[in-house]
């Protein structure tokens, strides 16, 4: 009998600590399922701002603003200068050979208003995509015609002939 109540009691002390591991185990899940649960919260509250602050962006790139011709927030009145200020603005005034407004003949008709051409030599190929890439990111431009050819064996670089026009 002794025995059995010595058994007995090991169980009982068995279950009291595997209750207590249960106990502060459910505990400590519990807690990360709480944090857990905070986060995907957070994270669904930054998503839904996430949404709201892209269709701002898209609306806002809808609406048109008289004068708006894309980058530059004003039109393009006057073609030449407007070239000249970017030319200058990304220092690649130095690789300028030419800039000259074209003049169309009189029964030519051109869906211009100004025509210009632009040369440059010794241009790396960033600096002249990236020339190439501020034209076309204006609305009221378009390249007419444009030719990149290698500078020569001594000399690095590329050599571009824009044909521009403003509509």
């Amino acid at each position: 009998m002794k025995k059995i109540l010595h058994n007995s009691w090991f169980m009982v002390w068995g279950i009291v600590g595997l209750l207590f591991l249960v106990i502060v185990g459910v505990r400590r899940v519990d807690g990360y399922v709480e944090k857990f649960h905070r986060r995907a919260l957070d994270q669904l509250q930054m998503l839904g701002q996430v949404q709201y602050l892209a269709n701002q962006l898209s609306q806002a790139r809808l609406v048109k603003r008289p004068g708006d011709d894309g980058q530059s927030g004003f039109a393009i009145n006057a073609l030449l200068p407007w070239l000249e200020r970017e030319i200058r603005r990304m220092g690649l005034i130095d690789k300028v050979s030419q800039i000259s407004p074209l003049i169309s003949a009189m029964d030519e008709v051109s869906p211009f208003r100004q025509s210009a051409m632009v040369m440059m030599k010794g241009l790396t190929m960033v600096d002249a995509v990236g020339f190439i890439a501020v034209i076309e990111k204006e609305a009221s431009l378009r390249i007419a015609r444009g030719d990149l050819k290698r500078s020569g064996e001594e000399q690095p670089g590329v050599d571009v002939l824009l044909e521009i026009g403003l509509l």
